[in-house]
């Protein structure tokens, strides 16, 4: 019985251990630098900086429901009622989204690019893969209707998390665009953590850095 209770204590510590390991690691996520983006979209001809300079642009700060501000830039080339708002990936930035931007400033639109939160400039303690980031989208958009006036032609563009976030704002907080392009979201997020669970064990082994409660843990995978 003794035995028995040890080998179900230690599979719960494991557990545990293992539960407060991937939480950490999908809410704390290592960004990518800034820097690194701008010179990977600028050696990938994605992002030309003489082009992108002379664009009519401001930056500006607007306030999340969450209390901590989104950084995000407003870029009208144009005189139009026609505006297109950009959420990049995760791990990313709105240096990411200017290619996307490029592709709706050459059919006429302005634009609004921003840093999620805990990415860029913005605020934010965590990453929550759309949980929160849809309530902060709501904030991108409620702003530029008060600056820009309620009679907009609006969509909105997401990659990745920043497609998942568009849907779940579409579809939970309210349909506030004219038209959505969700470009790559992940359409469950179980297989999603699953998926990233496996990636690290992999890591891990091939680094033989098996201390991980991951690495010691691999088990667990097959009950996700």
């Amino acid at each position: 019985m003794r035995k028995a209770f040890r080998v179900l204590f230690s599979f719960l510590l494991v557990l545990a251990s293992l539960g407060v390991y991937i939480s950490n690691k999908v809410m704390f996520l290592k960004k990518k630098e800034d820097d690194e983006i701008f010179n990977r979209e600028k050696d990938a001809g994605h992002l030309v900086p003489d082009e992108y300079d002379v664009l009519p642009k401001r930056e500006v700060s607007i306030p999340s429901s969450f209390g901590y501000p989104l950084k995000a830039v407003l870029v009208e080339p144009h005189k139009t009622n026609r505006y297109i708002i950009i959420a990049h990936g995760v791990t990313q930035s709105k240096t990411n989204s200017v290619k996307y931007m490029n592709l709706f400033l050459n059919r006429g639109f302005n634009a609004v690019i921003y840093d999620h939160r805990r990415h860029g400039e913005s605020g934010g303690k965590t990453t929550s893969y759309g949980y929160y980031e849809k309530f902060d989208l709501k904030s991108v958009v409620d702003w530029l209707r008060e600056e820009k006036g309620p009679d907009l032609l609006l969509g909105i563009h997401g990659e990745s998390m920043g497609a998942a976030t568009l849907l779940l704002y579409a579809g939970m907080i309210e349909d506030g665009a004219d038209f959505y392009v969700a470009d790559c979201p992940f359409s469950d997020f179980s297989e999603q953590l699953a998926y990233r669970i496996k990636e690290e064990v992999k890591f891990c082994r091939q680094n033989y850095c098996c201390q991980s409660p991951v690495c010691s843990s691999a088990f667990v995978i097959n009950i996700l």
